[in-house]
């Protein structure tokens, strides 16, 4: 690799990435539970999973402060692009 990313920037792109996709989840999660209404069967399993995405925000939240103490500058990195410059 000839122009290693940064490990910290590499690691917020990730977690920024990784937060759209856990806000999409949670926006489904609570749209299915309004959806199907608190009584429904399937509720207490769609409020475990929704809790459970909570706790992933949150973890990605704690990456993401760390990225920014550690002085990363954040830009979008293309995977395959990294990849690319191993060959």
């Amino acid at each position: 690799m000839k122009n290693p990313a940064h490990p910290a920037a590499l690691a917020a792109s990730v977690a920024s990435e990784f937060n759209d996709e856990l806000t999409l989840l949670l926006n489904e999660l609570v749209f299915t539970l309004d959806l199907l209404g608190r009584e429904h069967p399937a509720s207490r399993r769609l409020k475990s999973a929704h809790h459970a995405a909570l706790r992933c925000t949150g973890i990605t939240g704690s990456l993401l402060e760390y990225t920014r103490r550690a002085g990363a500058a954040t830009r979008t990195v293309l995977l395959r692009e990294l990849l690319e410059e191993d060959d």
